[in-house]
């Protein structure tokens, strides 16, 4: 039977396709590679903001700093933070986030990495009786529970009371931002006829390590129109204020 001109075409036009499928398939799940390795050369580190330390152990509503880090490529992340948590920046498919816990206990903290394999690791929540909120197995702000007795505290307070915490905002120098332009952001403290704050870490949703200075300024690159930024600036471990902004890029 002799093949029409048509088909020839055809046929030449789709090898190359067929070929490149098949070297796609032969690539992704080559019998020789192990997508499971990622896992042991992987480990999740937790750390206080401030802090290079590792650490297994925080207190309840204390920012704690998790990075999935290791000596292989990872080219996806999913992750799973347990329950009753707070994300206060980054997202399940970052490398690195910020997260809070509002519940006393061991809470395990997974990650998926490459849809391959997962690695885990337990933390400890233990109480915090000097945040000035009412958490945990408190009883009463900051007593009660694994703190003090409230009429301890009480007490205390009468003779030393509390002072009154300061409020913070973050301003940025320009209310419509771009791509490839140069920003300044600045803490301040409302409280105090908005000082910029010293000593301040930032945390910028896009880079994962922790940058010192305040004010300080940002560029930003993005490769879609509209991207949407959450800023954080803490102190001593302590989140001061967040922002959310969104940055155009009209040469995409």
């Amino acid at each position: 039977m002799e093949i029409t001109t048509k088909e020839r075409y055809f046929y030449i036009s789709t090898f190359p396709l067929i070929i490149a499928c098949l070297l796609f398939l032969v690539i992704k799940y080559a019998p020789w590679k192990n997508p499971k390795k990622i896992c042991n050369t992987t480990s999740i580190f937790s750390t206080e903001m401030g802090s290079d330390l590792p650490d297994a152990i925080f207190k309840i509503g204390e920012p704690i700093r998790l990075l999935a880090k290791g000596d292989d490529k990872v080219d996806s992340y999913n992750w799973y933070f347990g329950k009753n948590y707070e994300l206060i920046n980054g997202s399940k498919a970052k490398q690195g986030n910020i997260v809070q816990y509002n519940d006393l206990g061991v809470v395990t903290v997974e990650v998926f990495l490459n849809e391959a394999c997962r690695i885990s690791k337990e933390l400890e929540i233990t109480q915090n009786c000097e945040d000035g909120i009412k958490n945990g197995n408190e009883t009463g702000v900051d007593c009660g529970g694994k703190c003090s007795d409230c009429e301890v505290v009480r007490i205390e307070r009468k003779r030393n009371p509390i002072k009154k915490k300061d409020r913070y905002d973050i301003r940025v120098s320009d209310r419509n931002l771009e791509c490839e332009k140069l920003y300044t952001f600045t803490c301040t403290n409302l409280s105090k006829d908005n000082a910029v704050e010293n000593d301040i870490i930032w945390i910028f949703d896009m880079i994962d390590t922790p940058i010192k200075g305040n004010p300080y300024k940002m560029k930003f690159t993005n490769k879609e129109q509209y991207v949407n930024h959450t800023i954080a600036a803490f102190k001593n471990g302590r989140v001061l204020a967040t922002k959310r902004i969104t940055v155009k890029c009209d040469d995409i």
